[in-house]
């Protein structure tokens, strides 16, 4: 890739209490709780949460509150709560678009992956497999956990360079070629990236980190505009990444792939010998999940 193609781109303790002085005094009664075997033990609002999430995963597409209501027989404010719970943590996720909710990605980031079951990992990794094979480079599969993004699948180039990149790993939005395609493309852009700029800290992760807010605003339009991101060292010195977007039949972006190689190898490579393959694979992916393509 020649260097214009990328550089351009730019309390106090409480008090314990005396003892008692009294010699006769009887220990507590027992609770019928404390009688209960430890294995018996439940707490009721953990396990309404984790009914709510196996209903999630068992309707294997984002599911209406009414519906979960139902399914579990919980007053719709009740599931509402244990909803906004799983979503602060990830665990669960709301479509702007239909308002139904579904699993999050914060479960792929603690098993280390998707898994067999997932139906995106499924999809992906074929074309994960062609990229990699075909521009000699490691190519990724990622998607977005809250202001995080998370690598879910991974095809390792032959020539092998240790990064920062491994199924499982998570890395600021702001700073990775992937991450940057989702603060992109959000649907409600202004509004969202405002959000985001509250809740996120710029800090650099190397000297080529994007680390104001305009500059930033700057480069996601720039984005946007063409279609793909790069990552310029910006995440991790010597490691340059390009990445384009993957939607699902509802246009809605879904996951980032991206190609990730030494910043020496990428630099002495033809921009469009890993660009235009990079685009076709994102392109036949989303095809594969529905995504309506105007001219594939």
């Amino acid at each position: 890739m020649a260097p214009e193609d990328i550089r351009s781109m730019t309390n106090l303790a409480p008090k314990t209490p005396k003892p008692s002085r009294k010699t006769n005094a009887r220990p507590p009664a027992e609770t019928e709780a404390s009688l209960v075997p430890a294995g018996r033990q439940t707490v009721q609002s953990v396990e309404r949460t984790f009914d709510v999430l196996e209903a999630l995963a068992a309707a294997r597409q984002p599911v209406a509150i009414s519906e979960l209501s139902q399914k579990l027989g919980l007053h719709i404010s009740t599931v509402h709560r244990l909803l906004g719970t799983l979503i602060e943590r990830g665990y669960a996720r709301q479509d702007e678009a239909s308002g139904r909710y579904a699993i999050g990605s914060r479960l792929m980031e603690l098993a280390g992956g998707l898994g067999e079951q997932v139906d995106l990992r499924q999809e992906a990794h074929p074309f994960l497999e062609q990229l990699a094979s075909q521009v000699g480079e490691t190519a990724n599969l990622s998607v977005r956990s809250g202001n995080n993004l998370v690598y879910i699948d991974q095809v390792q180039s032959a020539r092998l360079v240790r990064m920062f990149t491994r199924v499982g790993s998570s890395a600021p939005l702001y700073c990775t070629g992937s991450g940057k395609l989702f603060l992109a493309y959000s649907d409600n852009f202004e509004h969202d990236l405002n959000r985001f700029l509250l809740e996120t800290s710029l800090e650099p992760r190397t000297p080529a980190t994007i680390t104001t807010p305009q500059a930033l605003r700057e480069e996601l339009r720039r984005i946007r505009e063409r279609g793909y991101s790069f990552d310029n060292e910006e995440m991790e010195e010597g490691v340059v990444c390009v990445a384009a977007p993957v939607f699902d039949r509802d246009s809605q972006l879904v996951a980032a792939i991206s190609v990730s190689g030494p910043i020496g190898r990428m630099l002495s490579t033809d921009s469009s010998r890993i660009i235009e393959p990079l685009r076709e694979s994102a392109a036949r992916i989303s095809r594969s999940l529905g995504y309506k393509l105007p001219n594939l």
